[in-house]
C-alpha cells in the first residue's frame, strides 16, 4: 500500500472532514511510485500528478509554505536570543500559533476552517 505515514494523512483527511484527496503531487520519488501505491491511488480515485525533479522553482506555492515557518522559528529563536536545542518547541509553537491566526482574506483561522469551531486564544499573551 502507500507509504505508511501518507495512507494514514489521506484517510485521517477525509474521516475528519468528509473531504476526499483528489490528487496527490509529488517529485517522483521511487517510495511513491511502486505498484503498491499506485494500486492504492487507483482504488481511492486520487489522481497522481508528478512534477520535475530537484525543480523547486517549479513547486513556488508549496516550497513557501515549507520556507515560511522555518524562516519564523529561526526568527523567533534570534530574537529570544535562545539556543538551537529549543528549535522543536519553537516549531511547535509557531505551529499552535499559526493555526489560531486568521488568514488574510478569510474572516476564519486555519483551525476553524479545518475543524468548524473557533479556537481559544484566551491563553494568548501579546
Amino acid at each position: 500500500m502507500a507509504t505508511g505515514g501518507l495512507k494514514t494523512r489521506i484517510q485521517q483527511l477525509k474521516t475528519q472532514t468528509g473531504v476526499k484527496v483528489k490528487r496527490v503531487r509529488h517529485d517522483g520519488a521511487q517510495q511513491y511510485v511502486t505498484d503498491d501505491e499506485n494500486a492504492f491511488y487507483e482504488k481511492m480515485g486520487i489522481k497522481l500528478k508528478m512534477t520535475a525533479q530537484f525543480k523547486s522553482q517549479r513547486n513556488g506555492k508549496a516550497e513557501r509554505v515549507s520556507r515560511t515557518p522555518i524562516q519564523r522559528v529561526r526568527a523567533a529563536l534570534l530574537d529570544a536570543g535562545a539556543d538551537e536545542e529549543l528549535w522543536a518547541g519553537a516549531a511547535a509553537c509557531n505551529g499552535h500559533v499559526r493555526n489560531r491566526s486568521p488568514n488574510s482574506g478569510l474572516d476564519a483561522t486555519p483551525l476553524d476552517t479545518f475543524t468548524g469551531r473557533r479556537p481559544n486564544v484566551s491563553g494568548f499573551r501579546v
